[in-house]
C-alpha cells in the first residue's frame, strides 16, 4: 500500500514537473517571438547611426555604445553593426556583424575567451551570444562572414593586429551563437544548448 502511494506521489510530481517545463518553453517562445517582432519593427524606424543599445563582452574591456551601421562616424563614437550585406539587428534570424576599431572601443577583444557571453543590450531586449570561436581571416575572406545566413549568430570583428592605427588586410573575428534561456535556466527549443 505505501509503495503505491509513493508510487503515485512521484507520477503526480513528474507530471507536473513537466507541465512546468512546457509552461516554461512556451513562455520562452513567446519572449522570443516578442523580442523578433521587436527587432522587425525596430528595424523599419532606425537609421543609419542611430545609437541602438551598448555592446559588452564578459572578461574583456569592452564595453561601449552599439550603433546601426559599421561606417567611420560609428567607429569613432562606439561599435557598429553592419546595416548591409544581409546582415541583421539583434533579435533576428541572421547573422549580426558588429565592428569596432583595434586602437579603441574592440582593442581588447583580444581578451575573449570561448565560452564567454557577448552582451547586446538594445532598446528592443537584451541579446546573450556564447563565444564558439575566434579567428584571423583576409579582409578578402567574407564567405567567413556569415552574410546574408538565416542562422541567429553574433559575430564580433576588428583589425589585427591588435592596436593597429593604419590600414590592415587582416581582421580578428569572435564567434557566437545566441543564449536564450528563462528564469530556471532551460533553452527552449531552436537554440543549440551550450555547455
Amino acid at each position: 500500500m505505501e509503495a503505491e502511494r509513493k508510487a503515485a506521489e512521484e507520477k503526480a510530481a513528474a507530471e507536473q514537473a513537466a507541465r512546468e517545463a512546457a509552461e516554461a518553453e512556451e513562455l520562452a517562445k513567446a519572449e522570443l517571438a516578442a523580442k523578433q517582432a521587436a527587432a522587425a519593427a525596430a528595424k523599419e524606424v532606425v537609421q543609419q547611426g542611430d545609437c541602438i543599445g551598448t555592446v559588452w563582452v564578459e572578461g574583456t574591456e569592452v564595453n561601449c555604445g552599439l550603433y546601426w551601421g559599421d561606417e567611420g562616424s560609428q567607429f569613432r563614437v562606439g561599435a557598429g553593426c553592419q546595416a548591409g550585406n544581409g546582415c541583421v539587428l539583434p533579435g533576428e534570424n541572421g547573422t549580426v556583424f558588429v565592428g569596432g576599431h583595434t586602437d579603441t572601443f574592440f582593442v581588447d577583444l583580444k581578451s575573449a575567451q570561448i565560452g564567454s557571453i557577448i552582451h547586446l543590450d538594445t532598446l528592443w531586449g537584451n541579446f546573450e551570444y556564447r563565444i564558439t570561436e575566434t579567428k584571423v581571416i583576409y579582409d578578402t575572406q567574407v564567405e567567413e562572414c556569415r552574410w546574408g545566413d538565416t542562422t541567429p549568430s553574433c559575430i564580433l570583428y576588428t583589425c589585427y593586429p591588435f592596436g593597429i592605427q593604419t590600414p590592415t588586410n587582416q581582421r580578428y573575428l569572435v564567434y557566437a551563437d545566441p543564449v536564450q534561456t528563462d528564469e530556471n535556466g532551460v533553452v527552449p527549443s531552436g537554440y543549440p544548448e551550450i555547455s
